[in-house]
């Protein structure tokens, strides 16, 4: 349900089931051609590159990241999952993503001496791929501790609550992508879980701080919709969505 849920509200969704509707409107009346203009409406609006950057602005910079002497230490790094996947034939190796520099992250966390853990979390598949990439990184297996697989982040969240039980640890380093961050903290604070957020993977930078852009903004930014904006806007919507289904089930 809460797949379905967020697939519904992106932009290509919506467009979707506005020629869907389209095709079967009375003609008489002019439906079709309403349709057609709002699922035109969807897509132009969707793949505008402001769009996404007003919309995922709000979520990924809640948390902003410190410098890693500056966060404190912890018991445990808890990277969440979605960041890799094992090697399916022909793949050579665990297959990464945007997502697995939370991986890269927490191995840098650890390497720094923030914690003497960390805990990895996520689905069966994901957890033996963060393992594989952490040791990548120098980890040593005995540092690296997993819990039982879980489907979701409020799936983790109950399993490190549990954690916090039997392995007997208090403070926590959350390591996950910025956008992803704010209803992490929701839910795991639900949960009764404090945690110290470590945000990664901005996709909304600021070129006057950070001057490493690629270039600068063209008339076409503001103007022209493209495919690549039209999929993070699908992205940031359905975090917004995930948060709304998250709140309805009580979550956070």
């Amino acid at each position: 349900m809460q797949t379905f849920f967020e697939w519904l509200i992106t932009p290509y969704a919506l467009a979707l089931l506005c020629v869907s509707a389209a095709a079967i409107a009375n003609r008489k009346q002019g439906w079709p051609r309403r349709f057609t203009l709002l699922a035109v409406l969807f897509l132009y609006a969707g793949g505008h590159p402001q769009l996404n950057g007003q919309l995922a602005k709000y979520l990924e910079w809640q948390y902003l990241p410190q410098p890693i002497e500056a966060i404190e230490k912890a018991d445990v790094i808890l990277p969440l999952g979605g960041g890799a996947d094992l090697a399916l034939w022909p793949n050579p190796h665990v297959q990464v993503n945007s997502h697995s520099n939370r991986y890269i992250y927490a191995g840098l966390l650890y390497q720094a001496g923030k914690a003497e853990h960390i805990l990895v979390s996520g689905r069966a598949n994901e957890l033996a791929a963060a393992t594989e990439i952490l040791l990548w990184m120098g980890v040593p297996p005995a540092a690296i501790l997993q819990g039982n697989a879980v489907q979701d982040t409020h799936g983790e969240a109950i399993e490190v609550a549990r954690l916090q039980n039997t392995l007997a640890f208090e403070t926590i380093i959350l390591v996950t992508s910025a956008r992803h961050m704010p209803r992490a903290v929701a839910t795991f604070t639900k949960q009764g879980v404090t945690v110290t957020p470590a945000p990664t993977v901005f996709d909304i930078v600021d070129c006057t701080v950070t001057d490493r852009c690629n270039s600068a903004a063209r008339w076409d930014d503001w103007l022209l919709p493209d495919a690549g904006s039209l999929q993070r806007v699908g992205q940031t919507l359905r975090e917004y969505a995930a948060w709304s289904y998250y709140w309805l089930r009580g979550w956070v």
